[in-house]
């Protein structure tokens, strides 16, 4: 936006009001802000928190406020989001490994049970292979449908 504010020929006063928003803007700092230390008001915020206040005349804080509340609302739901975008993609990860674990495992007892001239239990162990593997192979198509790899 400041660039384009830049490339339409903003005003100095207009470019000196709206700065370029920068990542390290949108880090929440924690620490307190003692009312009572002067020239300590608006320190440790970013430029946007202030941009239309007056820092001198004390009340910026309850101006602010909404804002604060907002910034930081928006900021947990992004961080929240981003956290069940991850954990989805380790379950859907974790249930491949889980179903291509049994296939194998299904697999092995069907080949100690060749092994024994086991009929039987051989078809019987090749069809829970083969189940296994296609539930196996569904997961790692919806992976790869929703991107999640």
């Amino acid at each position: 936006c400041c660039k384009a504010m830049i490339t339409l020929g903003g005003t100095p006063v207009l470019l000196q009001q709206y700065e370029e928003l920068k990542q390290e803007h949108l880090q929440s700092k924690t620490i307190k802000i003692d009312p009572s230390v002067t020239g300590t008001h608006g320190e440790n915020l970013p430029w946007f928190w202030t941009m239309n206040t007056d820092l001198k005349a004390g009340n910026w804080m309850l101006e602010c406020e909404f804002t604060h509340v907002k910034f930081h609302w928006a900021k947990a739901n992004i961080n929240r989001c981003t956290e069940e975008v991850e954990l989805l993609k380790m379950e859907m990860q974790w249930t491949a490994n889980f179903f291509q674990h049994h296939s194998d495992k299904w697999q092995q007892f069907s080949a100690e049970a060749e092994a024994k001239e086991d009929v039987g239990r051989a078809c019987f162990a090749k069809k829970q292979a083969k189940t296994w593997g296609t539930l196996h192979e569904q997961v790692i198509t919806s992976i790869h449908r929703f991107h999640l790899a």
